[in-house]
């Protein structure tokens, strides 16, 4: 029979627990950060493009509205703006809602300078009836161009016979001031802080779009893909997907490791490796 022998090794570990458990807590705190960051990060940076994208959506569907009164929009652009910017200064309503309620007016009077006129009234009607600007803006525009005889907003009934200038007139003697009257500081505020966010998101547009242009041709791509291909693209994406969204979970998940896994030997080895690769242990 083989001679055996046994060895014994007496060892203190618990300042090395005492240090995983150090790490274990560190790594937590950076991931959640790190999440919390990366959630915050993106999400701005979507509100910003955003609303930049919307208030750009606005200003084209006015263009092609003015552009089929034959009217070039580049030549009445800067007055459209001028004009939508010193009534939010003084009204509840923001440039970008004036301008999509613009496009509706330019449509059924058929005169960009005609709604430019109006819209101040329209404002006005809309503060008094308490309707949605849009509504206003299309029910008043049908009563200036004639189309109908009355203003359901303001409750008037117009002569059939009376002329744009005159049914405007008319409007502004009813309603006239409405809007300045009921001008709300914390509404133009927000409205202000919208403006900031479309400046924003317009310095942003030129960087993402390319981005974006490139990620719709790769999914209209994945499509058509081989779907053992599909598998390794869609990890491949979801791996890149940004630095503080994918770091943080994994901090956070390797602040469990002392709570799901049974053998100290084994936790300092697996840390060991993956801070050596990846990294995160000279982060933290």
């Amino acid at each position: 029979m083989p001679n055996e022998i046994k060895v014994t090794v007496n060892a203190d570990t618990s300042k090395a627990k005492s240090k995983l458990q150090n790490f274990s807590d560190q790594a937590r705190k950076v991931g959640l950060a790190f999440t919390a960051m990366g959630a915050a990060g993106t999400l701005a940076i979507k509100g910003f493009v955003n609303a930049s994208m919307v208030q750009e959506q606005a200003v084209a569907t006015l263009g092609a509205a003015v552009e089929n009164t034959g009217v070039s929009f580049d030549s009445v652009k800067q007055k459209v703006m001028d004009t939508t910017a010193a009534l939010q200064a003084k009204t509840n309503f923001g440039d970008e809602e004036q301008i999509k309620a613009l496009a509706t007016m330019v449509t059924i009077i058929g005169d960009v300078d005609k709604a430019l006129e109006a819209l101040p009234t329209v404002l006005d009607a809309a503060s008094v009836s308490g309707l949605g600007m849009g509504s206003v803006a299309k029910s008043a525009s049908k009563a200036l161009s004639g189309l109908v005889q009355n203003s359901d907003s303001l409750g008037i009934v117009f002569d059939k016979n009376a002329t744009f200038a005159e049914r405007l007139a008319i409007m502004q003697g009813k309603a006239g001031g409405a809007a300045e009257a009921n001008v709300n500081q914390f509404t133009q505020l927000n409205n202000a802080m919208g403006d900031l966010n479309e400046t924003i998101g317009k310095s942003l547009l030129p960087a993402l779009m390319p981005l974006v242009e490139f990620l719709t041709s790769v999914v209209v791509k994945l499509q058509t893909m081989n779907p053992t291909m599909l598998k390794v693209v869609t990890t491949i994406g979801l791996m890149a997907t940004g630095f503080m969204v994918v770091t943080g979970p994994i901090l956070l998940l390797l602040s469990l490791i002392p709570s799901i896994t049974a053998g100290f030997a084994a936790i300092t080895v697996a840390s060991g490796v993956l801070m050596g690769v990846t990294g995160i242990g000279l982060l933290i």
